[in-house]
């Protein structure tokens, strides 16, 4: 478990944290950062302050090496422990009844898995730094592959719970419109799209 933490009580595992320093260029200046995930605690142990222990261990042991911490879930539980938004969320709402014939859509295979990540790593928004298709397995995500005339061009990702794409990317950024708009018309209702600018 290199860059994880454990909680125990006695010989039993209660908690779990992710965390990694890793140094990111930002507009050409370099910063450290605490990357933060996998918070876990065991139901059992569960509102008896394990994770805010957690979270003020991290912050205790390393707020002097790093630059910042970031993690991503759930805003409202998190934002009672200093964490806000890293940039403004955009939620836009899409329905079309047209279906441009040069895109077509299905769902992610593990086929698909390299180029989703690859994309996924070029890409000026991601947040996860692993394989991001992984991720969306645990998390019961919907991945679709985006096609362009028969060729790979994109993904995006579709949160079945709430029906909000929560990450769509693509080749050329200048078709997006079309694409969310053929998005709209495969998935055959409203479609609200997530944005990070």
């Amino acid at each position: 478990f290199e860059d994880h933490l454990l909680v125990k009580d006695g010989d039993e595992i209660i908690g779990i944290v992710a965390a990694q320093k890793k140094k990111l260029l930002i507009d050409e200046k370099e910063y450290i950062g605490m990357l933060i995930g996998s918070l876990s605690v065991d139901p059992r142990y569960r509102n008896q302050g394990i994770m805010t222990m957690i979270l003020n261990y991290l912050d205790e042991t390393y707020r002097k090496e790093v630059d910042f911490f970031a993690l991503s879930g759930n805003y409202d539980r998190y934002h009672r422990f200093g964490f806000d938004y890293s940039a403004e969320i955009y939620q836009y709402k899409y329905f079309s009844t047209n279906q441009n014939a040069s895109y077509s859509f299905r769902k992610v295979s593990d086929y698909d898995k390299e180029f989703c990540h690859k994309l996924h790593c070029q890409s000026n928004y991601k947040v996860e730094r692993t394989n991001i298709i992984d991720n969306l397995y645990m998390w019961k995500y919907q991945a679709h592959l985006i096609l362009k005339d028969d060729y790979p061009f994109g993904y995006f990702v579709l949160n079945p719970a709430s029906d909000i794409v929560e990450e769509i990317i693509v080749l050329n950024d200048n078709e997006i419109n079309d694409v969310l708009n053929s998005v709209s018309y495969y998935l055959k209702k409203s479609t609200s799209i997530k944005i990070a600018p």
